[in-house]
């Protein structure tokens, strides 16, 4: 098995695991599906527009600016 079957494998069980979690909380009425998916579709939003910033900025210039320059 290689390295990427084994993360692949990790994130299929982590996936049915949590695929599992949520239907039992959904069938016993502890959480309302709907509103867990808008939560989740709001903070993958975020994090998507974090990722988009990341890209955007240029580190080494950032980090190696001219000399002299605090």
């Amino acid at each position: 098995m290689t390295e990427l079957d084994y993360l692949a494998t990790k994130v299929i069980t982590l996936e049915v695991i949590l695929e599992s979690l949520i239907e039992e909380l959904e069938n016993s009425k502890t959480i309302d599906g709907k509103r867990l998916d808008n939560i989740i579709f709001d903070k993958l939003n975020k994090l998507r527009e974090e990722i988009d910033i990341e890209k955007d900025v240029d580190y080494p210039n950032f980090f190696m600016g001219p000399k002299g320059e605090a």
